[in-house]
This record gives C-alpha cells, sequence and structure tokens, in this order.
C-alpha cells in the first residue's frame, strides 16, 4: 500500500536520475499502457488499439460517442468506458467483446463519471448523483455503495483490484475495496497520475514524482520531454509526448 505525504507543494530542489532505454514514434490520441509482454495500449480516432510486435488489434463502436477511459488491469477483461452513453465495454485480451453494460438503462439507473476495474467481476465506479464511489458487479447487475460524498469536482480515477485513487480538484484520495478512505494527499496541481502496486507517479508542476510505500518521494525532471500521458510498470516509467513513446528508467536513490 501506497503511504501518501503530507505534501505542500512545495518546489524540489534535489533532481533525481532516470535513463530513457527506448524511444519509439507513436501516433495516438492517448497512450492507454504497455503490458507485461510489451504490447502498447493505445487510443486513435476514438478507436482502440492494442499493438503488438507482430500484429495490431482493435476495437470500435462509433455509436457509443467518445472513449472516456480504459483500464488494461486485468488483460482478459478490459474495461472500456464511454461516458457520453453511459456503457462499460468489457473486451478480452484480442479486443474482442465480452460484455456490454449500459448505467442508464440497468437498474439502480447510474449516472457514472468514471469506471475502472476491481476485482471478482466489479467495477469501481463513481456516481456523478451522490458524488460517491460505488462498486459495480457487471454479471449480476448489483452494486454496492462504497464512500460518503465527495464534496470536490471529480478529475479521474485509477485502481487495481484492491484500492481506487480517485483525484479531484482539491484531493487524491485513496479507498480500499470497503469503501474506507485510508489516504488523502492534498492536490497541489497534479494533472495525471498513475499507480502500479507500491508505487505512484504524479505529474505535478512539470515533474513526474515518484512516491513508493517505503516513505520515499523522488522527483524527476524530463526537461524537453513533454509530459502528455504517463504509465507506470513494476520497473519503467512510461511516457507519452504525442510524436514518440518513451520507456524510462526511474533511478531510486
Amino acid at each position: 500500500m501506497i503511504v501518501l505525504f503530507l505534501w505542500c507543494g512545495k518546489v524540489f530542489s534535489q533532481q533525481n536520475v532516470f535513463e530513457i532505454i527506448d524511444k519509439k514514434p507513436l501516433q495516438a490520441d492517448a497512450l492507454v499502457g504497455v503490458d507485461s509482454y510489451g504490447d502498447i495500449f493505445f487510443v486513435q480516432e476514438n478507436t482502440l488499439y492494442k499493438q503488438l510486435a507482430d500484429g495490431m488489434y482493435n476495437f470500435k463502436d462509433f455509436q457509443l460517442g467518445k472513449i472516456g477511459q480504459v483500464d488494461i488491469l486485468n488483460p482478459l477483461k478490459i474495461i472500456v468506458f464511454y461516458p457520453d452513453v453511459q456503457t462499460v465495454v468489457v473486451l478480452d485480451n484480442k479486443l474482442s467483446e465480452i460484455q456490454r453494460v449500459n448505467f442508464a438503462m440497468t437498474p439502480p439507473f447510474l449516472n457514472v463519471l468514471g469506471a475502472s476495474a476491481a476485482n471478482d467481476n466489479r467495477i469501481w465506479i463513481f456516481n456523478q448523483d451522490s458524488q460517491q464511489l460505488e462498486l459495480y458487479n457487471y454479471i449480476n447487475k448489483s452494486h454496492q455503495v462504497l464512500s460518503g460524498p465527495v464534496a470536490e469536482r471529480y478529475v479521474m480515477q485509477k485502481s487495481n483490484f484492491n484500492f481506487c485513487y480517485v483525484l479531484t480538484d482539491k484531493s487524491l484520495r485513496v479507498y480500499n475495496i470497503y469503501g474506507s478512505l485510508i489516504q488523502q494527499l492534498e492536490n497541489t496541481g497534479i494533472e495525471k497520475f498513475d499507480i502500479n502496486q507500491n508505487q505512484m507517479a504524479l505529474w505535478v508542476n512539470g515533474e513526474v514524482v515518484l512516491l513508493t510505500a517505503d516513505n520515499k518521494m523522488m522527483v524527476y525532471n524530463f526537461q524537453d520531454i513533454h509530459v502528455k500521458d504517463l504509465y507506470l510498470t513494476n520497473d519503467f516509467l512510461y511516457i507519452y509526448d504525442g510524436k514518440f513513446l518513451y520507456k524510462t528508467k526511474l533511478i531510486l536513490n
């Protein structure tokens, strides 16, 4: 579990070292992530692509509107959320559709801002009407209210099987699978973030800040690399600047 710092948005003077392992061109509107096999997931012209070394899969359904969020936490059950029509599409590892859920048309008729993968056929969802984090089981169509109302503007969420990280305009909030708010970090300029096991990478005030479970905070200045999207894995941080995908190794001091 990541321990969030009491962070006051100070200017960091100590800069840590990173190494660029690989750089390759990528034409995409947004980077989704890179799996353990090196396959690249990205969105281009409202189509989700999975780029392999020797081929490409894709999924598209323009009738659903714009893709709002893609979660590849479980590569066999990829979650694609379309906010315009309040629909989640579950895909397999070849981006073939497994299941489709329309929150607005299925009782209890939810109005959802964000959706990401949880465990046991469940999805973390943020309910716009109640301003609460909930768990939705897309097999039996049941849902469970977890958090109390959050009186802050929702920005985005990331999750793993046991925790959900909700970024608002005022804070980054961490909830466990039982709905308890276990950590909270003041938002002092966080634009985006990603999580992986015991680490978190934040893009804030022009720098990448790495938080680890052993109470370390390291800052990396990427200088001329514009961080459009980032994705954190066990060993690497992937940065997409709109033209190139960088595979970087963050040196831990």
